[in-house]
Protein backbone atom coordinates (compact mmCIF):
# COMPACT_ATOMS: atom_id res chain seq x y z
CA UNK A 1 0.00 0.00 0.00
CA UNK A 2 1.35 3.02 -0.89
CA UNK A 3 1.93 6.04 1.67
CA UNK A 4 -1.04 8.35 0.84
CA UNK A 5 -3.37 5.36 0.80
CA UNK A 6 -2.14 4.03 3.92
CA UNK A 7 -2.27 7.82 5.41
CA UNK A 8 -6.06 7.80 4.24
CA UNK A 9 -7.13 4.27 5.87
CA UNK A 10 -5.58 5.04 9.05
CA UNK A 11 -7.22 8.59 9.28
CA UNK A 12 -10.74 7.05 7.88
CA UNK A 13 -10.26 4.42 10.92
CA UNK A 14 -9.18 6.80 13.47
CA UNK A 15 -11.49 9.49 12.95
CA UNK A 16 -12.67 10.19 16.38
CA UNK A 17 -9.66 8.29 18.21
CA UNK A 18 -7.59 10.12 20.95
CA UNK A 19 -4.95 12.45 19.51
CA UNK A 20 -1.20 11.91 20.57
CA UNK A 21 -1.34 15.17 21.75
CA UNK A 22 -3.38 14.01 24.74
CA UNK A 23 0.06 12.36 26.18
CA UNK A 24 2.12 15.58 25.73
CA UNK A 25 3.91 16.38 28.94
CA UNK A 26 2.08 20.04 28.89
CA UNK A 27 -1.63 18.23 29.32
CA UNK A 28 -0.06 15.61 31.50
CA UNK A 29 1.22 18.78 33.96
CA UNK A 30 -2.46 20.37 33.44
CA UNK A 31 -3.95 16.77 34.30
CA UNK A 32 -1.70 16.91 37.41
CA UNK A 33 -2.53 20.28 38.88
CA UNK A 34 -6.67 18.83 38.52
CA UNK A 35 -5.79 15.72 40.13
CA UNK A 36 -4.48 18.15 43.23
CA UNK A 37 -7.69 20.47 43.08
CA UNK A 38 -9.88 17.83 43.15
CA UNK A 39 -8.48 16.10 45.41
CA UNK A 40 -8.08 19.32 47.72
CA UNK A 41 -4.69 19.65 48.73
CA UNK A 42 -2.05 22.67 49.57
CA UNK A 43 1.72 22.56 48.91
CA UNK A 44 4.39 23.80 51.59
CA UNK A 45 7.13 25.06 49.70
CA UNK A 46 10.65 25.91 50.99
CA UNK A 47 12.77 27.79 48.35
CA UNK A 48 16.81 29.13 49.40
CA UNK A 49 18.78 31.47 48.20
CA UNK A 50 21.80 30.15 49.77
CA UNK A 51 21.24 31.76 52.80
CA UNK A 52 18.19 31.51 54.38
CA UNK A 53 14.92 29.52 53.68
CA UNK A 54 11.63 31.01 52.95
CA UNK A 55 8.53 29.33 53.47
CA UNK A 56 5.13 29.43 52.16
CA UNK A 57 1.71 27.77 51.47
CA UNK A 58 -0.26 27.47 47.95
CA UNK A 59 -2.17 25.59 45.43
CA UNK A 60 0.53 25.95 42.70
CA UNK A 61 4.23 25.76 43.68
CA UNK A 62 5.80 27.23 40.20
CA UNK A 63 3.49 30.84 41.08
CA UNK A 64 4.91 30.74 44.43
CA UNK A 65 8.42 30.53 43.95
CA UNK A 66 8.30 33.21 41.06
CA UNK A 67 6.74 35.37 43.01
CA UNK A 68 9.54 34.93 45.75
CA UNK A 69 12.11 35.34 43.13
CA UNK A 70 10.60 38.48 42.07
CA UNK A 71 10.64 39.63 45.53
CA UNK A 72 14.26 37.94 46.91
CA UNK A 73 16.14 37.88 43.00
CA UNK A 74 16.31 35.25 40.36
CA UNK A 75 18.99 32.68 42.61
CA UNK A 76 16.40 31.48 44.42
CA UNK A 77 15.56 28.20 44.22
CA UNK A 78 13.40 25.25 45.33
CA UNK A 79 13.90 23.56 48.02
CA UNK A 80 11.50 20.98 49.02
CA UNK A 81 7.73 20.55 48.23
CA UNK A 82 4.75 18.78 50.49
CA UNK A 83 1.43 18.63 50.24
CA UNK A 84 -1.33 18.09 52.45
CA UNK A 85 -4.67 19.43 54.09
CA UNK A 86 -4.73 23.15 53.02
CA UNK A 87 -5.42 23.92 56.77
CA UNK A 88 -2.35 22.55 57.83
CA UNK A 89 -0.17 23.50 55.54
CA UNK A 90 -1.23 27.43 55.90
CA UNK A 91 -0.83 26.47 59.86
CA UNK A 92 2.62 25.32 59.28
CA UNK A 93 3.48 28.18 57.09
CA UNK A 94 2.56 30.82 59.28
CA UNK A 95 4.56 29.35 61.57
CA UNK A 96 7.74 29.17 60.02
CA UNK A 97 7.51 31.38 57.29
CA UNK A 98 8.70 34.41 60.49
CA UNK A 99 12.03 32.36 61.09
CA UNK A 100 14.79 32.85 59.25
CA UNK A 101 17.05 29.73 59.56
CA UNK A 102 19.20 27.80 56.97
CA UNK A 103 17.34 25.57 54.60
CA UNK A 104 18.20 22.57 56.54
CA UNK A 105 17.56 23.66 59.71
CA UNK A 106 14.01 24.78 58.30
CA UNK A 107 13.37 21.60 56.81
CA UNK A 108 14.12 19.52 60.05
CA UNK A 109 12.14 22.11 61.94
CA UNK A 110 9.14 21.74 59.65
CA UNK A 111 9.12 18.08 59.69
CA UNK A 112 9.48 18.20 63.69
CA UNK A 113 6.20 20.10 63.81
CA UNK A 114 4.34 18.13 61.54
CA UNK A 115 5.16 14.94 63.35
CA UNK A 116 4.34 16.19 66.83
CA UNK A 117 1.35 18.03 65.55
CA UNK A 118 0.32 14.99 63.71
CA UNK A 119 0.32 16.83 59.87
CA UNK A 120 0.78 14.38 57.21
CA UNK A 121 3.39 16.32 55.02
CA UNK A 122 3.18 14.28 51.50
CA UNK A 123 6.13 15.11 49.57
CA UNK A 124 5.94 16.66 46.15
CA UNK A 125 6.97 12.84 43.82
CA UNK A 126 4.74 10.81 45.68
CA UNK A 127 1.97 13.07 44.99
CA UNK A 128 2.83 13.38 41.48
CA UNK A 129 3.09 9.58 41.18
CA UNK A 130 -0.44 8.78 42.25
CA UNK A 131 -1.19 11.49 40.09
CA UNK A 132 0.11 10.06 37.13
CA UNK A 133 -1.72 6.29 38.27
CA UNK A 134 -4.90 8.09 38.51
CA UNK A 135 -4.51 10.18 35.31
CA UNK A 136 -3.81 6.52 33.73
CA UNK A 137 -6.94 5.08 35.19
CA UNK A 138 -8.89 8.15 33.94
CA UNK A 139 -7.21 7.30 30.41
CA UNK A 140 -8.61 3.57 30.90
CA UNK A 141 -11.71 4.46 31.68
CA UNK A 142 -12.31 7.35 28.70
CA UNK A 143 -10.94 4.46 26.40
CA UNK A 144 -13.74 2.11 27.92
CA UNK A 145 -16.04 4.84 27.30
CA UNK A 146 -15.17 5.19 23.91
CA UNK A 147 -15.42 1.26 22.81
CA UNK A 148 -18.39 0.92 24.53
CA UNK A 149 -22.02 1.79 23.26
CA UNK A 150 -20.86 5.61 24.85
CA UNK A 151 -19.33 5.92 21.91
CA UNK A 152 -22.07 6.80 20.10
CA UNK A 153 -23.40 9.11 22.79
CA UNK A 154 -19.69 10.82 22.86
CA UNK A 155 -20.41 11.38 19.29
CA UNK A 156 -23.45 12.85 19.82
CA UNK A 157 -22.24 15.59 22.43
CA UNK A 158 -19.13 16.18 20.25
CA UNK A 159 -21.49 17.03 17.39
CA UNK A 160 -24.02 19.21 19.66
CA UNK A 161 -20.58 20.92 20.89
CA UNK A 162 -19.60 21.51 17.71
CA UNK A 163 -22.95 22.74 16.62
CA UNK A 164 -22.46 25.19 19.18
CA UNK A 165 -18.79 26.37 18.61
CA UNK A 166 -17.74 25.20 15.07
CA UNK A 167 -13.73 25.54 15.91
CA UNK A 168 -14.18 23.02 18.23
CA UNK A 169 -11.58 19.91 17.51
CA UNK A 170 -12.39 16.54 18.98
CA UNK A 171 -8.67 16.59 20.94
CA UNK A 172 -10.18 19.77 22.62
CA UNK A 173 -13.50 18.12 23.56
CA UNK A 174 -11.82 14.82 24.44
CA UNK A 175 -9.32 16.81 26.66
CA UNK A 176 -12.34 18.84 28.42
CA UNK A 177 -14.33 14.89 28.83
CA UNK A 178 -10.92 13.50 30.23
CA UNK A 179 -10.54 16.50 33.05
CA UNK A 180 -14.43 16.02 33.75
CA UNK A 181 -13.70 12.64 34.46
CA UNK A 182 -11.12 13.08 36.20
CA UNK A 183 -13.34 15.10 38.67
CA UNK A 184 -16.01 12.96 39.10
CA UNK A 185 -13.95 10.07 39.87
CA UNK A 186 -12.32 11.80 42.38
CA UNK A 187 -15.48 13.04 43.83
CA UNK A 188 -16.65 9.02 43.73
CA UNK A 189 -13.55 7.41 45.54
CA UNK A 190 -13.72 10.89 48.26
CA UNK A 191 -17.11 9.45 49.39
Amino acid sequence: MSGGLQYEATRARRRHEPCEKLHRREFVDHQIKHYIRACGMRALVVATDGKGAFVRSARDPDIVTNALRMQYGSGLALARVWWGCPEEMTALQLAWSATSQRVDATIRGLLAAALNHEIMLVPDHVVRSRACDFIERVNLEFEHLCRSTGMRELTQAFMAARRRRPSLQYEEFARKVRLRLLYAIAKELDT
